[in-house]
């Protein structure tokens, strides 16, 4: 990897938000998921910078995802299940919960 990083965000609940705004503020390349499309809106229409992704697909390109989710049957879902983000990010790349 070269440059900075490009990071995916999914959650954007109550520690979610607050976490993710901070990396776009300090001007990471930030690109939000949540399950609710609301949140996903809101928080783009706050925070200058931040790209919405409409699924997990579009977090693919993705250095490093970051989860933030209410607990690990979601965390495992999101990360393992048929369309997590193991099967669709690049070798290399990092998922942190």
């Amino acid at each position: 990897m070269t440059g900075a990083p490009r990071i995916g965000f999914v959650g954007l609940g109550a520690m979610g938000r607050p976490m993710a705004r901070r990396l776009v503020e300090a001007g990471h390349a930030v690109t939000v998921f949540d399950i609710a499309d609301a949140a996903v809106r809101r928080f783009v229409a706050e925070a200058p910078g931040a790209t919405a992704a409409a699924s997990l697909a579009a977090l693919a390109d993705a250095d490093l995802v970051i989860t933030m989710l209410p607990d690990s049957g979601v965390v495992d879902a999101t990360v393992a299940g048929p369309q997590g983000l193991a099967g669709l990010l690049r070798p290399g790349a990092t998922i942190i919960d």
